[in-house]
C-alpha cells in the first residue's frame, strides 16, 4: 500500500511540475496586403523577433524608432520582408509605432507593445521615446510574473518522503527477521 502511495505521489509531483521555466525567442509575423495589415497590433516580449511580410503589389518603406531614438527603416518590394529583433538593450518596455509608407504616403500603422522578458533579468522601467503621456505603459508588473515552482523546496520534501515510503516496509521487515 505504501509503495502504491509513493508511486502515486511521484506521479502527481511529475505531473504538476512544469516541464520548462523559460521560453525561447519567438518570431511573430505581420502580413502587409494591398488593402490591409494583419494584425494591426501585437504584444511581444523582449528578445522576440517581428517579421513584416509585404504581399501586396506596391513597394513599402517601414519606419520606426527604438528606445534610443534611432530611426529604423527598411524597404520592401512585393513578397519581401523586414525583420526586427526586439533585444532588451534597444527595445525597452513600452508602446512603439511602426509606420509603413508607399511613396512617402502613410499607408499602414502597426502598434507594438513590448513587455519585459523576465528570464533575461532586465526589469527596466524605461519607456519609449516616441510615446505621449496618453500612451505611457504602467511599470507595475503582475504579482505572478517571474514565479515558478519552488524546485529546491519541492525536491527537499519529495525525495526523502518518497524514499521513506518506499524503504519503510523493507527496513521494518529486516528488523523483525533478525529475531
Amino acid at each position: 500500500m505504501r509503495k502504491l502511495v509513493g508511486i502515486l505521489l511521484l506521479f502527481v509531483a511529475v505531473a504538476l511540475a512544469p516541464l520548462a521555466a523559460a521560453h525561447g525567442p519567438g518570431t511573430y509575423w505581420v502580413i502587409l496586403r494591398d488593402t490591409s495589415i494583419q494584425p494591426e497590433e501585437a504584444e511581444l516580449l523582449q528578445n522576440d523577433t517581428i517579421l513584416f511580410m509585404a504581399t501586396g503589389s506596391d513597394n513599402l518603406t517601414m519606419r520606426t524608432t527604438d528606445i534610443q531614438g534611432r530611426l529604423i527603416q527598411c524597404e520592401m518590394a512585393k513578397n519581401d520582408s523586414c525583420t526586427t529583433f526586439l533585444d532588451h538593450v534597444n527595445w525597452s518596455r513600452g508602446l512603439y509605432m511602426f509606420e509603413f509608407f508607399d511613396a512617402d504616403k502613410l499607408r499602414y500603422t502597426f502598434n507594438l507593445t513590448v513587455l519585459p522578458d523576465v528570464h533575461n533579468g532586465t526589469m527596466d522601467n524605461m519607456t519609449s521615446t516616441n510615446q505621449t503621456t496618453a500612451e505611457t505603459v504602467g511599470t507595475d508588473l503582475p504579482s505572478d510574473v517571474g514565479r515558478s515552482t519552488p524546485w529546491p523546496a519541492m525536491m527537499a520534501i519529495l525525495v526523502p518522503g518518497l524514499a521513506a515510503l518506499m524503504m519503510g516496509p523493507k527496513l521494518r521487515g529486516d528488523r523483525w527477521n533478525g529475531f
